[in-house]
């Protein structure tokens, strides 16, 4: 029968690298943690040279156990500590600025990454227990080029991440990790220098998840009727943006279980490296294959699949 191991041998499937260089590896009510507002340096450094020209604005959050609450530009909105997740949240601009937009997407508990939502709108979910897990921000319309839009998250077990700007990707992806807070001011752009950001990054915990999620589109499901079940991990998600090229590796796990027990395990791995500049399958073969213990594999899917999915992102996975 296809689509699932057929016997006990450790099998692996890899697409084999043009060039084998390796990279660089509670209380009831919140505790307040905004008096006095937490400013990053950069941002507080804007506000000092030109406070009057920063966009107001409020941040209204749903918190775990406590509903919505409001906060303002330039504070932490949520809770540190505490252990709650943010469940959702809201930016409503004071006096909108004509020609500059403000558009949010978050990434949530089992359902992925949303669509963007301009502001004035919720996202996220009320009352389901669901946790946030990321967001963006992004500034649109003809004075966009004219500010920037800076955030930060606090993230369950990381603390506070470094600054994001106008559409990068803040939290993580597939971590099961919940968002407790963010930071957000919209300053002019004359005001706001981005902190350097490493060449060579490990974007496992943002990217990982949406990678693995591209692989399991072209690799056999489990047959839960027979115990069988599947499950696909990023190992490796290296950027270097001196070439512009990601290092990475997949891995496909089966198992069978039969009363608890495990009775076989097969684990595959697809790796490589692809260039974002020119994501297609010229920039990378696949070489040795044995899948012979696994049915149901189709390399030239898989290879499709990856291009694919760094054709849609390349733009995004840039700026993370």
């Amino acid at each position: 029968m296809g689509g699932y191991p057929t016997n006990r041998k450790r099998v692996y499937l890899s697409v084999e690298c043009l060039d084998q260089r390796e990279l660089p590896s509670a209380s009831p009510l919140p505790i307040p943690i905004n008096s006095p507002p937490v400013r990053t340096a950069s941002v507080m450094a804007a506000s000092i040279l030109n406070d009057r020209q920063n966009i107001q604005f409020g941040v209204t959050v749903h918190l775990e156990g406590i509903g919505d609450r409001a906060f303002r530009n330039d504070q932490w909105a949520g809770t540190k500590a505490q252990g709650r997740r943010l469940e959702g949240f809201q930016i409503n601009l004071d006096h909108p600025v004509s020609g500059l937009g403000l558009r949010y997407k978050a990434h949530l508990q089992g359902t992925g990454d949303t669509g963007w939502v301009p502001a004035g709108q919720f996202i996220g979910t009320r009352g389901q227990s669901l946790r946030l897990e990321g967001f963006a921000m992004e500034l649109t319309g003809p004075q966009a080029s004219n500010y920037v839009v800076v955030y930060r998250a606090h993230v369950q077990d990381l603390g506070d991440t470094r600054e994001f700007w106008n559409g990068q990707f803040a939290g993580t992806r597939g971590q099961s990790l919940r968002v407790e807070a963010m930071f957000v001011s919209i300053l002019p752009r004359g005001n706001y220098q981005p902190p350097p950001v490493e060449p060579v990054r490990d974007l496992r915990m943002v990217w990982g998840w949406s990678l693995a999620n591209a692989v399991s589109t072209a690799v056999p499901n489990g047959l839960s009727w027979l115990g069988i079940t599947r499950s696909i991990d990023t190992e490796r998600f290296i950027y270097d943006s001196r070439s512009d090229r990601v290092d990475f590796t997949v891995t496909v796990t089966y198992k069978q279980k039969v009363f608890g027990q495990t009775l076989w395990t097969i684990r595959a791995s697809v790796e490589g490296w692809i260039n974002l500049s020119n994501p297609s399958p010229a920039t990378f073969r696949i070489g040795r294959v044995n899948v012979s213990g696994v049915s149901g594999w189709d390399v030239t899917q898989i290879a499709a699949s990856v291009v694919q999915f760094f054709r849609e992102n390349a733009s995004e996975i840039r700026r993370s």
